[in-house]
């Protein structure tokens, strides 16, 4: 009897001793519900590590890089006059450092930042003091000078004319020849200015041929002007960009949107941002900050999923993802 009640005390220390190692191995619970489930733990339920987001899979064909950012592609610009760049259209210019360089769309740095150079409509690609132009392989072939800039014009709605800021005189729009697109003009107002006032315009009286000094006061807004009639059309912008497809890319109420050369409004100003057209595309950012492209009929080409992008030139363009800047091709 004493033996049977021995032996039975003896399996319950075994037991009681086994259920304790259980507990010690199992105190630190392995998710938050056997955290929550364990009666008077104090230990608070555990947090799990965030998601990280998938960004989008993107084929690409020059791989993304981390060290500059895409300023645009010189396919938004019209050949330069000097006829140095062979092939503009293949470059784009990037940031590097805060100096900025040109890249072509195989990757290849071109010109490099350290040049700091910008784009002279006269001499393309040229340094800061345009004592050098380079061509399409990044080679210095000579010094620049200013090139003509874009002519500046004005648009008085009082008078329903425009005139172009010509040395010191205001010409009239319409001597400019008949432009099949509008011209952009600036919002302003031509105000009478005194005789020795050396800053002044020129400007002859339509009505009674006598020419008299007008200052030009500057006003807020963009409008499009017929270029055979000085007349505007279309509405007031905030902003205007300059024609290409057809089409203006206009701002209205901080929102952009594109305009035709009759100033009808063809895709509403709904986006954050937009680039010109270019090869029917045009690369715009929606109202969440994700980029993508559109066709000429608004339709989207390219779903908004880039944190950024740029013009598409022959097939190609540079975009931004998570990853960095590279190449993809982007069909019409």
């Amino acid at each position: 009897m004493k033996l049977r009640a021995f032996a039975a005390l003896l399996l319950c220390a075994v037991l009681l001793a086994g259920c304790g190692g259980q507990e010690t191995a199992s105190s630190a619970p392995t998710d938050a519900s056997s955290s929550a489930g364990g009666a008077g733990s104090s230990a608070p339920a555990a947090t799990p590590e965030p998601t990280a987001q998938a960004g989008p899979a993107v084929d690409w064909l020059v791989q993304p890089r981390t060290d500059l950012e895409i300023v645009y592609s010189l396919v938004e610009h019209a050949s330069p006059d000097n006829g140095v760049l062979q092939d503009h259209a293949y470059l784009s210019l990037f940031e590097q450092n805060g100096k900025i360089g040109a890249i072509n769309y195989d990757g290849k740095i071109v010109v490099p930042a350290e040049e700091d150079i910008h784009w002279c409509p006269v001499c393309g690609l040229t340094n800061t003091d345009e004592s050098k132009i380079f061509n399409d392989l990044g080679e210095d072939v000579g010094s620049g000078g200013h090139g003509l800039p874009d002519m500046e014009i004005v648009y008085d709605s009082g008078l329903g004319a425009a005139y172009v800021l010509e040395m010191d005189q205001l010409v009239p729009l319409t001597e400019y020849g008949a432009n099949v697109q509008p011209y952009v003009a600036q919002l302003g107002t031509l105000t009478a200015a005194p005789a020795d006032d050396f800053s002044a315009y020129l400007w002859t009286d339509p009505a009674t041929g006598q020419t008299e000094p007008r200052a030009v006061e500057w006003g807020e807004g963009y409008v499009l002007v017929q270029a055979s009639t000085g007349k505007q059309v279309g509405p007031v912008c905030e902003a205007i960009e300059s024609y290409s497809d057809g089409l203006y890319a206009v701002c209205q109420d901080g929102l952009w949107g594109y305009l035709d050369i009759e100033g009808s409004q063809i895709i509403p100003c709904q986006y954050q941002k937009a680039r010109p057209f270019c090869g029917n595309l045009a690369a715009v950012q929606n109202t969440d900050g994700l980029w993508g492209y559109i066709s000429l009929a608004g339709t989207v080409k390219v779903p908004f999923q880039y944190q950024g992008a740029a013009s598409v030139s022959n097939g190609r363009a540079w975009v931004k993802t998570a990853e960095g800047w590279g190449v993809i091709a982007v069909n019409a």
